[in-house]
């Protein structure tokens, strides 16, 4: 686990960001003896948000790497053919949007764009913070959206309106003639379910569509 962590982390420096790493797994195994962990020093501030140690990332990070994946999954090009070469293709970055475009909870930059908006995305939250970080695809341009929160007794279903009200802006700031009014957000889903089709998309040496 350790060398897996290792690993992401060497891979995410290679394309430039500096300021996002993990040096250990998110929860240990109770019959492993704990293997010592150095936290990684980075510019960024380590007081202000109280950031765990072993496990950071900073907006602008999060940014260049789905903008990274969207042009590469585009034409082939950008930061990630350059950087990784023919080891990172075409198809397996489209299959990343894939992959994150199934991500459906209804909440946070879902409700903040039309019902039927392709959100590639990934999200998260914890006790004292949350995030939302996704391509939108929309019919006035394609746009990368980062929103992340931190505060100490954080209720985080109290805040997903805000972060759907930075989306909806966003959103209408590409599509001010077809404006959203309202966000309108949707009861998270109660159980995680794989769609058959997406595993089929993902394994498939065929190029999926990007939308």
């Amino acid at each position: 686990v350790i060398n897996g962590a290792r690993v992401v982390t060497q891979t995410i420096n290679q394309l430039g960001l500096k300021n996002t790493f993990i040096v250990g797994p998110f929860e240990a195994d109770p019959r492993a003896t704990p293997a010592p962990l150095v936290p990684i020093k980075t510019s960024i501030d380590q007081v202000s948000a109280d950031p765990d140690p072993f496990n950071q990332t900073t907006p602008n990070d999060l940014g260049y790497a789905l903008a990274a994946i969207y042009q590469c999954a585009l034409d082939g090009t950008g930061s990630m053919a350059a950087v990784f070469g023919g080891k990172i293709s075409e198809t397996e970055c489209r299959q990343m949007i894939r992959l994150l475009s199934a991500d459906k909870i209804g909440v946070m930059i879902e409700a903040g764009v039309p019902d039927g908006t392709q959100v590639a995305h990934k999200h998260g939250w914890i006790p004292d913070a949350l995030g939302d970080a996704g391509i939108v695809f929309t019919p006035g341009g394609d746009y990368v959206l980062i929103v992340m929160m931190h505060q100490k007794k954080l209720i985080w279903p109290d805040e997903f309106p805000k972060v759907s009200e930075i989306a909806r802006l966003v959103y209408n700031g590409y599509n001010p003639k077809s404006p959203l009014t309202d966000i309108h957000p949707h009861n998270i889903p109660a159980d995680c379910t794989i769609d058959p089709a997406l595993l089929n998309d993902i394994r498939s040496s065929e190029m999926p569509p990007i939308r």
